[in-house]
């Protein structure tokens, strides 16, 4: 998709990625992994599904590379959701060395991590810290709380609302607007 054609309203997963891991490391965690989901469709160019790889992810993998503590069995990938995610978790669990906390792509498949954790016995956040990503209404009442980051969906439809008003009234230029996120 080109961004020069489109106005494009997003969130800073890129600064609240490098957010999250810097937290975790403060915290004194150095082995982190990532479970996230694959495949994130962006659009439709010339008729054709354009496929753009998550910035979580990529963020993710920049940074822990940077630190030396990139590890590439820590990265799991399947398709969005609950079920995938504690799938993931079970591969984790399964790989024999678990990591010391697990940054996930979205709360949805969050919640899967915390159900695969908690039937092999694993605690959080006593034995494995557990930070995600849109901090869905489900965040606040999953035992035990979730960390996760909010995406500001209501302003982000404000704001492309705004956006489109502004193209119909004459503008023409392109703009691309990043929200920021918030660590909860």
């Amino acid at each position: 998709l080109n961004d020069s054609d489109v106005d494009v309203v997003i969130s800073d997963f890129e600064g609240a990625t490098m957010q999250v891991i810097n937290h975790l490391l403060d915290l004194g965690h150095e082995e982190i992994a990532f479970l996230g989901g694959k495949g994130l469709v962006h659009g439709v160019v010339s008729g054709k599904m354009v496929e753009k790889e998550d910035v979580r992810k990529s963020t993710f993998e920049k940074v822990m590379k940077e630190k030396g503590l990139y590890n590439p069995s820590y990265i799991l990938e399947e398709d969005w959701g609950p079920a995938n995610g504690y799938s993931l978790t079970k591969k984790l669990i399964e790989n024999g060395k678990m990591p010391s906390a697990i940054v996930v792509g979205s709360d949805p498949m969050a919640l899967g991590v915390l159900r695969g954790l908690h039937e092999s016995g694993i605690q959080v956040p006593n034995d494995v810290s557990v930070v995600s990503f849109d901090d869905i209404e489900a965040a606040a009442y999953v035992n035990p709380r979730l960390s996760t980051v909010k995406v500001h969906g209501d302003e982000m439809g404000r704001t492309a609302v705004k956006l489109l008003y502004d193209r119909m009234v004459g503008r023409k230029i392109a703009m691309k607007v990043t929200l920021p996120t918030e660590l909860i």
